[in-house]
């Protein structure tokens, strides 16, 4: 379904500058958060980075842009997971 990067794999984001334009937005935030938890946000943006990639892409000139799309796919990919979940629990 996706192919799933190690957030700290170099040889990828020296690849994708869209993708190390995220990382490099980041930066300031990820320098602060527990190792687990950075693992776990990296986790998400390469699920949704590959997932959505057309999509995030598709007027992200701007840094900006590149990160609202971004964070629009994740609430997208996290909605889908709690319907997903819900429909479980309820069976």
């Amino acid at each position: 379904m996706f192919r799933h990067i190690d957030s700290f794999d170099d040889s990828f984001t020296q690849n994708d500058k869209d993708y190390n334009r995220i990382l490099k937005e980041l930066d300031y935030f990820t320098d602060v958060l527990p190792t687990a938890d950075k693992k776990l946000l990296f986790k998400m943006i390469n699920k949704v980075y590959y997932k959505y990639q057309r999509s995030i892409l598709t007027y992200s000139e701007s840094d900006t842009e590149l990160m609202l799309s971004l964070v629009m796919a994740l609430i997208v990919e996290q909605i889908k997971e709690l319907s997903t979940f819900k429909k479980k629990k309820t069976n």
